[in-house]
């Protein structure tokens, strides 16, 4: 595998979906939109909504972010096809199942237990739908619409997959979280910056999170790899059996799962040796899959190799 240099941040400015190769495969992988957390800046767009927001749900301007993202990129994406390549073109959208935890809410309590992942990959798909209807190309060609269609929920629906949710939670990782915090705080108490979540991805406290058996960032990178390895090997099946098609997929996947992955997998660095990149929401990556099972990861005008 090629190595990229240490990545520090994606926005969505350098987030393009791309055309598929006949009998290959385009998954752009991205991170979820904006969900209620109850911050700062998020409070002053709750002040619209009288009846309130529901922790961990998608936030209106993030859902209005998706469709509009969707809709733009796959519009602009089929103007660039001819009739034929139009009419060669398949589209999926997959999405974490990933609910807000009890390490997410100041209290330890999940009273929203939203998937932020798969309400990201909802709006996506109206944008998907809309975009398709504008430029003509037949609802065929959307996968969704034959895999996973839900009258009651109103029509196609991302496909939850359970590999890439972010941290696995374990008997003990409630424990070792508390005991994070207990770390930050006293740092913080003397003046010093502190972030639970630095100390987890870097493996700070290594020693004591084996001890007490909880997922660590190469493991969680190792779930990350696993997926896109079983992405690869179906796209293979779905391109021998109709070899003339491009597959273009949606993944939708969480912060906690993509920067490790980048980090370890994509640049080679050990977990104490980095720093954890910024990823903007709705903002990611590309993995092209050739037809002859050759995968590259793009970001921006980066590439490289990954088997």
């Amino acid at each position: 595998m090629e190595t990229f240099p240490q990545i520090e941040k994606i926005t969505r400015r350098e987030t393009n979906l791309e055309v598929p190769p006949t009998g290959g495969t385009f998954i752009s992988i991205l991170r979820n939109g904006d969900d209620y957390r109850g911050n700062p800046k998020q409070l002053e767009e709750a002040r619209n909504f009288p009846e309130g927001l529901e922790v961990g749900k998608l936030m209106p301007s993030a859902a209005l972010e998706a469709r509009t993202f969707s809709e733009n990129q796959l519009a602009g994406l089929i103007e660039k096809l001819t009739p034929e390549e139009r009419e060669q073109l398949d589209i999926i959208v997959v999405a974490s199942d990933t609910e807000l935890g009890p390490l997410a809410t100041s209290d330890g309590s999940t009273p929203f237990p939203h998937q932020r992942c798969v309400e990201t990959g909802k709006f996506l798909l109206e944008g998907i739908e809309k975009a398709m209807s504008d430029t003509g190309l037949n609802s065929e060609h959307l996968l969704n619409l034959k895999f996973h269609k839900d009258e009651e929920a109103g029509g196609a629906q991302p496909l939850a997959i359970r590999d890439i949710e972010d941290l696995q939670m374990r008997p003990r990782t409630e424990e070792f979280f508390a005991f994070l915090k207990a770390q930050a705080a006293e740092r913080i108490s003397k003046g010093q910056k502190a972030n639970i979540w630095v100390m987890y991805e870097t493996d700070e406290f290594k020693k004591e999170r084996e001890e007490m058996n909880v997922e660590g960032p190469e493991e969680i990178s190792a779930r990350m790899q696993a997926f896109i390895d079983r992405a690869e090997k179906l796209a293979s099946a779905q391109h021998k059996r109709t070899p003339d098609r491009r597959l273009l997929v949606l993944a939708v996947a969480p912060r906690d799962l993509v920067g490790p992955w980048l980090n370890i997998q994509v640049a080679g660095l050990s977990p104490e040796g980095y720093e954890i990149p910024r990823i903007e929401n709705l903002a990611g990556f590309g993995v092209v899959i050739s037809p002859n099972g050759q995968s590259r990861i793009k970001l921006g005008d980066k590439e490289a190799v990954l088997n």
